[in-house]
């Protein structure tokens, strides 16, 4: 609804904030609930907003000398990476400032 980047900052900050928000609940790491292999009972969120399929396809569309295609979508890989990052960044920020004024 949003476009994948906007998306996957939007999937990040929440990510974030709701592993503050169990960290803070549990007693433990955030996290747990953020980082992949941490935690098995709890499916770590990171690992479903990766943008591991864009790689993969600009790696075949780069091998099938699809040239443009393939540097389309590795761009839009990194936009993307780059987006989830600034998600994690931010949401700390904000979750970091609420814990601040309590």
């Amino acid at each position: 609804m949003v476009g994948p980047e906007l998306g996957a900052f939007l999937g990040a900050f929440v990510l974030g904030v709701s592993g503050k928000v169990y960290g803070r609940a549990s007693g433990r790491p955030a996290a747990l609930l953020v980082v992949p292999g941490m935690l098995l009972l709890v499916v770590p969120g990171m690992l479903l907003l990766v943008p591991g399929s864009l790689g993969f396809r600009s790696f075949l569309a780069l091998m099938d000398d699809h040239v443009i295609r393939g540097i389309e979508a590795a761009f839009s890989m990194a936009v993307i990476a780059t987006a989830l990052v600034a998600g994690l960044l931010i949401a700390d920020v904000v979750a970091h400032e609420q814990s601040r004024k309590r």
